[in-house]
């Protein structure tokens, strides 16, 4: 019986990775509606400052102007944030599929010997398990940590414009 090594996380990531390489498009299109939807959610706070704003300043055009605009920054953040789980969902039930034909054919291609020494729901257990925990692995990783990072630049983004208008003002 062979003995399995220990894979680093990194190892295993790198793995999973190169089995969504066939399906790399999804995975632009989920990242892409991910940098749409997180980009327009951090806008909604100037907003909210500027509808405050002219309502202090008692200036209905730009209070109707603004209020459009958050409404509008609204469906986009939803309609993204939507088609960001569509993409990413679709991207990786396709790579689950792709593991379990790959992991089935390896099966099937084994020893009779193999099949008289393991039963067909241990198999078929330890089949699934394994996919979704590779499949888990990668969804939650791209989603979570794609959206941590898109809110850090674009925060860092707001905070330099946010620096350089406050040195102009001084």
């Amino acid at each position: 019986m062979l003995e399995e090594k220990p894979v680093s996380n990194k190892e295993y990531f790198m793995r999973a990775l190169a089995f969504a390489r066939p399906h790399w498009l999804l995975f632009v299109l989920a990242f892409g509606s991910l940098v749409v939807s997180t980009g327009c959610s951090m806008l909604l706070p100037a907003i909210q400052g500027r509808i405050l704003d002219s309502i202090i300043a008692a200036d209905r055009d730009s209070f109707e102007f603004n209020v459009k605009c958050m409404a509008v920054l609204s469906v986009v953040v939803g309609l993204f944030g939507g088609l960001r789980g569509l993409f990413f969902s679709l991207a990786t039930r396709r790579v689950a599929v792709s593991v379990r034909n790959l992991l089935f054919s390896r099966i099937v291609s084994q020893d009779i010997a193999f099949f008289d020494g393991s039963t067909v729901g241990d198999l078929t257990s330890r089949l699934n398990g394994d996919v979704q925990a590779m499949v888990c692995l990668l969804y939650t990783s791209d989603a979570a940590d794609e959206e941590d990072s898109v809110d850090l630049v674009g925060g860092s983004i707001v905070k330099k414009q946010k620096n350089s208008r406050n040195r102009v003002q001084t």
